[in-house]
C-alpha cells in the first residue's frame, strides 16, 4: 500500500514541476564579455568602478586600463536586444519624440553651418533629421532598428535600415557619402563599437564632421551615485565613454580631435529615473515584476531605488533652470547654460566635434 502511496505522490510531483516555468538563466540574457568592446584588451585586467542592477542580476561596470572605457560586464544577447529595441521601445514612440524643430535647434546650430548631406546615425524615428532638414542640411538618417512609423515630414526614402558595425560596400553606394554624421545618444548603445565608427567614417567625406554626446562615466553625477547612475542602469545602455577614450578614438581612427566639451540635458541633476520596465520590457513578461532594481537572489521582493532625501534641492534647481529656458528666447539662455556647465564640470555627458582627416 506504502508503494501505491508513493506511485501517486512521484505522479504528482511530476505534473506540478512539469507546470512550473523554466529556471531563469543569467547566459540567456546577458552575454559576458571577454575582451574590451572597443580595444580588445582582456576584460579580466579591467578594474571594476560600480555594480548596477540588470533585471535579476547585478552586472559589474568595469573600466578598461588600456583605453579607459566603461563598459558592463556582460551585454544582452542579441536576441534580448530585438525585444529591447521592439515597437514598445519608448524612443521609437513618434508621439513622443517631438516633431517640433526647434527643440533641437541648438544641436543643429552644433554642427556648424549647413554644407551639403548630412546623415543621422541611430535616428530612431527621425525626428532630428526633420530639424536638420528644417535649418538648409541634405539631411538623411539611419538605424540599425529602424521603427515601422517615423515622424511626419520626414520621407521614408530619407531613413535607412542598416548597421553601421557590419556595413558593406553596396550600401554606401546607395546611400552616397556625407560632409557630417550625427549620433545623439547613441555610443552607450553600441555593442560593437570600433566597428560602428569604423563603418561609420567610410561614409564620412574627408574634412567631413562627426559630432556625438555619450554618457561621462568619470562625472561627478556617475561618482556619486554609482550604482544608481540613472544612465548606467538602463539595459540597453552598454558603454560609458570618458574624454581620454573619445581621444583615442579620434587616434585610432585618423580624425583630429576639434572639441570635447562637458554638457547636460540641460542639467544632470534631479533628473527623474525612467524604470527599466519602461525602457524596452514592456513587451515581455517582466513588467508584471515592477522592475526598477531588484534584490541580487531570483525569488527575493523586489526593491525599488530611490535617490536620497537630497533630491529635493537638486529638483528644485533642475526646475529652476527649466524655466529659465522655456520660450521662444530660450536659445541664447541655454547658450549660456551649457557654458555654465561645461565650465564648472557638472554634467553627466560629454560632446565632441571630430574632423576625418
Amino acid at each position: 500500500m506504502g508503494g501505491d502511496v508513493d506511485e501517486r505522490r512521484i505522479s504528482f510531483d511530476t505534473v506540478w514541476l512539469a507546470e512550473l516555468p523554466p529556471p531563469v538563466e543569467r547566459e540567456n540574457f546577458f552575454a559576458p564579455q571577454a575582451v574590451c568592446p572597443f580595444c580588445s584588451a582582456d576584460s579580466r585586467k579591467a578594474i571594476p568602478r560600480f555594480a548596477v542592477q540588470q533585471l535579476f542580476w547585478k552586472l559589474n561596470v568595469i573600466e578598461c586600463q588600456a583605453c579607459k572605457l566603461c563598459y558592463k560586464e556582460a551585454f544582452p544577447t542579441a536576441k534580448f536586444l530585438l525585444s529591447i529595441y521592439g515597437r514598445d521601445y519608448p524612443h521609437f514612440e513618434a508621439g513622443n519624440a517631438g516633431s517640433d524643430s526647434s527643440v533641437f535647434k541648438s544641436r543643429v546650430r552644433r554642427m556648424g553651418c549647413p554644407k551639403g548631406r548630412h546623415l543621422d546615425y541611430g535616428c530612431g524615428v527621425g525626428s532630428f533629421v526633420g530639424a536638420a532638414m528644417h535649418f538648409g542640411w541634405d539631411s538623411y538618417g539611419a538605424d540599425p532598428y529602424l521603427p515601422e512609423k517615423t515622424v511626419p515630414g520626414v520621407p521614408k526614402e530619407r531613413l535607412f535600415l542598416f548597421n553601421a558595425a557590419t556595413l558593406d560596400a553596396d550600401v554606401v553606394r546607395r546611400i552616397g557619402r556625407f560632409d557630417c554624421i550625427s549620433m545623439w545618444a547613441v555610443l552607450e548603445h553600441l555593442p560593437a563599437p570600433d566597428a560602428t565608427i569604423r563603418g561609420i567614417l567610410t561614409m564620412l567625406n574627408p574634412g567631413g564632421i562627426l559630432i556625438f554626446n555619450a554618457p561621462n562615466p568619470g562625472s561627478m553625477v556617475a561618482r556619486r551615485d554609482g550604482g544608481r547612475w540613472q544612465l548606467a542602469i538602463l539595459l540597453e545602455h552598454l558603454l560609458f565613454w570618458s574624454p581620454d577614450t573619445v581621444v583615442q578614438m579620434a587616434a585610432r581612427h585618423g580624425m583630429k580631435v576639434l572639441r570635447i566639451s562637458v554638457c547636460g540635458s540641460p542639467y544632470p541633476f534631479g533628473r527623474d529615473a525612467s524604470s527599466q520596465s519602461s525602457q524596452g520590457l514592456r513587451g515581455l513578461p517582466f513588467q508584471c515584476l515592477n522592475i526598477e532594481s531588484l534584490d541580487h537572489k531570483v525569488g527575493s521582493p523586489s526593491k525599488v531605488v530611490t535617490m536620497a532625501g537630497d533630491n529635493v534641492f537638486r529638483q528644485r534647481v533642475h526646475q529652476t533652470l527649466r524655466q529659465l529656458m522655456v520660450g521662444p528666447s530660450s536659445s541664447w539662455r541655454e547658450t549660456i547654460l551649457r557654458q555654465f556647465i561645461s565650465i564648472v564640470g557638472i554634467g553627466d555627458h560629454i560632446e565632441a566635434v571630430l574632423q576625418k582627416i
